[in-house]
């Protein structure tokens, strides 16, 4: 519990630093952007010190571009 506390307070103390300076400057998508992906930064860090079993990033690519490659496959315009 103490470990996820800590990665919340990093993750609070970075964005009390980045965000204020960019909303003062208008770069409202840019917040949007960091915000996004501190939150997943967040969600790794904590499913990290949980030691829980994340599946590898590569799985979730080969399901996005097998579809694509079996189109291509089929079509005959394999290199």
């Amino acid at each position: 519990m103490i470990r996820i506390l800590l990665v919340l307070a990093v993750a609070g103390a970075a964005a009390a630093f980045e965000l204020p300076a960019m909303w003062r400057k208008r770069w409202r998508k840019e917040a949007a952007a960091y915000a996004l992906l501190l939150a997943a930064g967040i969600a790794i860090s904590i499913a990290a010190v949980l030691e829980a079993d994340v599946p590898s990033p590569l799985l979730f690519m080969q399901m996005v571009f097998k579809p694509i490659h079996d189109l291509f496959l089929n079509r005959g315009w394999s290199p």
